[in-house]
């Protein structure tokens, strides 16, 4: 509401909660991507805070950056994506949506060659490190999704083989689909991963018209690019554990993108 979200759209958004297999899944254990997942969402709610405001809650998120950091070490690409819009965010122009789904497709596609550029580093200077060759290791068995040899490939014989398994990586840390799913647990996946894709359509077409629905838009896309992008360089999890923390967030964008919709009608 903070936004200018009506709370009937907010209503709509409340099944694909309800279904989403990662929330049935994972609240029932006791890990630290509950923890996460709140955090997430307390930054989201300051940052929206923030823009009503016109005025960025620097000490709230300066406390959230540090309990995202105490509490998961492996929060640095939500860190990054705080500070990274603290900073931009005075920018209109640079988060037109045309702009930014230009950046991000760039970013898709040059990630994969900087983290192939990485692992030859790593390779040819910093082997026997335990915890960096346990990651090299993963990417010379060409390994997508960790315990999951279905969707691994070839060993990599040189530098587009590792790109490309950076590639595929990113991709498949979204991937709906496994073959232990059930066909419940696919279609719900399938329903949530196409909410999310109609979410940025509707966004890409009008989001240019609500300035502040537009910036948390832009926020919740980037956190989930960077948090793809962080894990596909470490691990995807074999129950993509590590996606959880976002799906909220990505599922918020169906009613905003609702209410932009309705705003250009």
């Amino acid at each position: 509401m903070l936004i200018g979200v009506r709370p009937i759209l907010i209503s709509l958004t409340l099944p694909l909660i309800i279904l989403s297999v990662d929330v049935l899944t994972w609240p029932r254990y006791i890990l630290s991507d509950m923890i996460n997942a709140f955090l997430i969402v307390v930054t989201i709610y300051f940052i929206i805070k923030g823009l009503v405001k016109k005025k960025i809650c620097y000490l709230e998120l300066l406390l959230i950056i540090f309990f995202l950091l105490a509490s998961r070490p492996t929060s640095v690409p939500i860190v990054f994506t705080i500070i990274l819009f603290v900073i931009i965010s005075k920018y209109e122009d640079l988060l037109e949506p045309k702009k930014v789904m230009q950046i991000l497709i760039a970013f898709f596609f040059f990630i994969p060659l900087l983290f192939g550029s990485i692992y030859f580093i790593i390779v040819n200077n910093f082997s026997g490190i335990d915890k960096l060759d346990y990651l090299i290791n993963m990417v010379k068995v060409g390994m997508i999704i960790h315990d999951r040899p279905d969707t691994w490939v070839d060993n990599p014989s040189n530098f587009f083989d590792v790109t490309y398994i950076y590639f595929l990586r990113i991709i498949n840390f979204f991937n709906p689909y496994a073959s232990t799913f059930s066909i419940i647990h696919i279609f719900l996946n399938m329903v949530q991963f196409f909410s999310v894709i109609i979410s940025i359509l509707f966004w890409f077409l009008f989001g240019f018209n609500t300035k502040n629905q537009n910036k948390i838009f832009v926020f919740i896309l980037i956190m989930s690019f960077f948090v793809s992008a962080f894990h596909s360089f470490t691990i995807i999890d074999y129950d993509w554990r590590y996606r959880f923390p976002i799906i909220l967030p990505l599922l918020m964008l169906f009613p905003i993108s609702l209410s932009m919709f309705l705003k250009k009608k």
